[in-house]
């Protein structure tokens, strides 16, 4: 779904990450979370237009969506994604170009901030001594 840099992704813990959207759903309503907030279309809340996720990013529905995204993870072939959808095999790729376009172009957004010091690395000055560090044998 969407993201925010520092927003959503500002957590010690992500428990349902790696769950796809109609899975998220799924258990909301197993947990009892009210109907109204389940009911409620996701939106990016980025545009004061109305428009859903579904409109601003995606093109399909997030039951579709998720098992496009599902079969390209896992190896299905477009043809049979397609057969299950009520896609063409064309339909599929297209949508596979679409998804891994737009998880290139976000890529930043998932990945942490660049570090002036490598991993590994040792700074030059110590933290607790400053400059003022006995020279190494």
């Amino acid at each position: 779904g969407f993201f925010v840099k520092y927003g959503d992704g500002g957590a010690d813990l992500h428990p349902i990450m790696r769950l796809f959207k109609v899975q998220v759903f799924q258990l909301a309503s197993f947990l009892g979370v009210n109907e109204s907030i389940l009911e409620r279309p996701p939106t990016t809340d980025t545009y004061s237009a109305e428009v859903s996720q579904v409109e601003f990013y995606y093109g399909l529905d997030f039951e579709r969506m998720d098992l496009i995204t599902w079969g390209m993870e896992t190896g299905v072939p477009s043809a049979e994604i397609a057969a299950v959808l009520g896609l063409t095999s064309a339909q599929v790729e297209c949508a596979f170009t679409n998804i891994m376009r737009k998880r290139k172009a976000t890529e930043y957004l998932r990945s942490a901030p660049p570090t002036l010091i490598g991993q590994g690395q040792e700074s030059p000055i110590d933290p607790v001594l400053g400059d003022h560090q006995p020279a190494r044998a």
